[in-house]
């Protein structure tokens, strides 16, 4: 008698080998998890893939040209960064079988290279800047600084130009511009006080551009200009702003320091998503619009060959010693822990003393980030915290962080004055109306 597990195998059985189908082989994913094909891109810099290539070797210039175009990004206006080597990856991929029934495997080289904004379009523009520059004229002005002279600070801050919050760009450059013919007032009424002003110290705070994105949620939803547009706005502001102020002073010294905003930040799914700063320090918007029109004004030395600079190179501080008064620039974003924005600086001022830091020497401490304003007197120091320009954030307020008034304030310095400085004065602008 057949046993009965040999019939039941009989009946599982495909006898004709030509009729028995075959199963699937299981294939690997066709792209590496991250390097698949196309561009990840911001707005300002971003990263581009090539995808599976079946020779060793990274694209030429003009296999990155016709992929940038490829993926929609015209070449006349992004390029591959030359800065940063392209990424490599080799992968085995499992094609399946042969005819023959064996395994067919192909390597893959894979590349990934930086895209950013070519230079021209967040850079120095020159035939822009310099029209009109040779044709000024230095004013019937003594350049001799006075016997006792003062300095008059003002602090730059907080423009966030770009930002579409509250009035806008429209609201932020009608204060900036009413800012400039206020100063020029306020000189006057410095001198009609009896004060000699040896020279001014317009210094940039920080964040004087927006950026756009990477440093609030929903940033890019609420960002009017591009990289490009905030800072050509920024500089011309203040090229205005040296042009005028150098007809009613001997002296001027003009800089700034970095804030978050105007940090070289980028992304991609290798940080998560996240935007951060990845050069240097100095690789800053609100620095360089300095360095651009410093090299502008020097065109033109007859007129402006009275302005100085101070613009670091990579720190985030600034310190002068303004008539024998130590004054220290600082953005403010590098304070940690908790508490209010007083607890904040005033900790971090004391951690920069004892580390011997010169800004730790200063006698008057300004900085700006936390876009209100508020004086403290320390005793033998000072911290002046300045107003912000800009037109409010719509996403400050939902958080509970409220709205503070618009402003721009300056103040005298010199060793002559009670305890070095003195004589602060804010123009002060009503908030936008309610959203």
């Amino acid at each position: 008698m057949t046993d009965f597990s040999e019939k039941a195998d009989r009946l599982r059985t495909v006898e004709d080998e030509k009729r028995r189908a075959s199963e699937a082989d299981r294939r690997e994913p066709q792209h590496p998890k991250g390097w698949e094909p196309g561009v990840e891109f911001n707005g300002q810099v971003g990263v581009l893939s090539t995808g599976p290539r079946t020779e060793p070797g990274a694209p030429s210039n003009g296999e990155w040209t016709d992929l940038l175009a490829i993926w929609d990004l015209d070449p006349e206006v992004y390029e591959i960064d030359p800065n940063f080597s392209p990424q490599f990856r080799a992968w085995d991929a499992n094609l399946g079988r042969d005819s023959d029934g064996d395994a067919c495997v192909q390597r893959f080289y894979y590349y990934k290279a930086n895209v950013r904004l070519r230079s021209r379009y967040y850079g120095l523009d020159i035939e822009e800047l310099l029209a009109g520059i040779t044709d000024h004229k230095r004013p019937e002005l003594s350049l001799s600084v006075p016997d006792r002279p003062v300095g008059m600070v003002v602090p730059l801050s907080d423009w966030q130009i770009g930002k579409g919050d509250g009035d806008g760009v429209k609201g932020t450059l009608e204060r900036l511009d009413e800012v400039k013919w206020r100063i020029v007032d306020r000189i006057a009424d410095v001198k009609r006080m009896g004060w000699e002003i040896g020279c001014l110290y317009p210094i940039g705070i920080g964040d004087l551009v927006e950026q756009c994105w990477g440093n609030y949620p929903a940033q890019p939803f609420t960002v009017e200009l591009n990289r490009r547009e905030q800072v050509r706005l920024t500089r011309r502001v203040l090229r205005d702003y040296f042009i005028e102020w150098s007809k009613h002073v001997p002296q001027i010294v003009g800089g700034g320091v970095g804030g978050n905003h105007g940090e070289n930040r980028g992304g991609s799914s290798s940080s998560g998503g996240k935007a951060k700063s990845f050069t240097t320090p100095g690789d800053n918007d609100d620095v360089a619009v300095f360095e651009m029109v410093a090299e502008t004004l020097a065109q033109n030395d007859e007129a402006f060959g009275h302005i100085h600079w101070a613009i670091p190179d990579e720190s985030l501080n600034l310190v002068l010693d303004i008539y024998g008064t130590i004054v220290g620039f600082n953005h403010g974003h590098l304070t940690k822990g908790g508490g209010d924005p007083q607890r904040k600086i005033l900790s971090w001022w004391k951690d920069m003393g004892h580390q011997e830091h010169p800004i730790g020497d200063a006698h008057v401490l300004v900085t700006g980030h936390y876009h209100h304003l508020q004086i403290v007197d320390h005793g033998p120091k000072v911290w002046i915290q300045c107003p912000s320009l800009d037109g409010g954030s719509r996403w400050w307020q939902d958080m509970g962080g409220g709205r503070s008034a618009s402003g721009q304030v300056s103040f005298l310095v010199g060793a002559q004055m009670p305890n070095g400085w003195g004589c602060p004065d804010v123009i002060q602008f009503d908030p936008p109306p309610p959203e």
